[in-house]
C-alpha cells in the first residue's frame, strides 16, 4: 500500500511506524519511531491510517480520519470474540471491538477471510476483497531468489526454508528447532520470530 501510494505521487507525506531507525522503509516514506512524540502527533493528525492490528488503548479515531484495517494474516484460527477466552484476553477483545467500530474499511483476501475477521471483531462496515499486499511482495521476491541468496551468502543450489513460528510457540530457543529443521532437510533455515515473542 505504501509503495503504491508513493508511486502515485500524491504529494502527501506518508509516515511509516518503525521500531527503530534501522528498519528499512520504501524510499520517499518518512519513518516515525513508534511511541515517540512525532509518532503520537502523526497518529492523531493523519488523514488516513493504515494498520494491521490494534493501536494503543487510548487511541480513538478523530473526526475526519479514515482508518483502513489490513489485519495481519490469514485467519486460520479463531480470532477475538470467536476464540476461547484462555487464548484471547477480555481486555484485548474489548479493545478490538471498540477499535473495529472505528474502522472505515477492512481489506480481506477472500470472502471467507472477510467473514472471519469482521465477525470475530463485530465489524459491520465495508470490506474490500483482494490479494494480500504482503503476499504480492513475497510472490515477486520468489522470482529473485538468486539475488536474495547471493545477498544472504547462501549457495545458489541450497534449499532455503523460512520458519516463522507463532508467538504461541512454547520453545524458549528458536535456534534449536531451526537447527533440527536444517539438518533434517539439508537446508538453510531462516527464522522470522513473532513480534510478541
Amino acid at each position: 500500500i505504501c509503495e503504491y501510494l508513493l508511486s502515485a505521487n500524491t504529494g502527501f507525506p506518508i509516515w511509516v511506524s518503525v521500531r527503530d531507525d534501522r528498519v528499512e522503509i520504501p524510499e520517499g516514506a518518512i519513518p516515525v519511531i513508534t511511541g515517540s512524540d512525532a509518532w503520537y502527533d502523526k497518529l492523531t493528525r493523519a488523514k488516513v491510517i493504515v494498520g494491521n492490528d490494534n493501536f494503543p488503548l487510548w487511541f480513538r479515531k478523530r473526526p475526519g480520519q479514515y482508518w483502513v484495517q489490513t489485519w495481519h494474516g490469514w485467519p486460520i484460527k479463531r480470532l477475538l470474540f470467536d476464540a476461547h477466552p484462555n487464548f484471547v484476553g477480555l481486555s484485548y477483545r474489548r479493545l478490538m471491538k471498540r477499535q473495529a467500530s472505528d474502522w472505515d474499511l477492512l481489506l480481506a483476501q477472500s470472502d471467507e477471510a472477510a467473514q472471519r475477521i469482521a465477525g470475530s471483531a463485530y465489524y459491520t462496515g465495508p470490506v474490500l476483497e483482494g490479494e494480500y499486499p504482503r503476499n504480492l511482495a513475497l510472490a515477486r521476491a520468489m522470482q529473485e531468489t538468486a539475488s536474495i541468496k547471493a545477498k544472504l551468502g547462501i549457495p545458489p543450489g541450497k534449499r532455503v526454508i523460512l520458519w516463522a513460528p507463532t508467538w504461541r510457540y512454547l520453545g524458549e530457543d528458536l535456534a534449536f528447532p531451526a537447527d533440527r529443521i536444517a539438518k533434517d532437510n539439508d537446508a538453510v533455515v531462516l527464522v522470522r520470530g513473532h513480534h510478541m515473542k
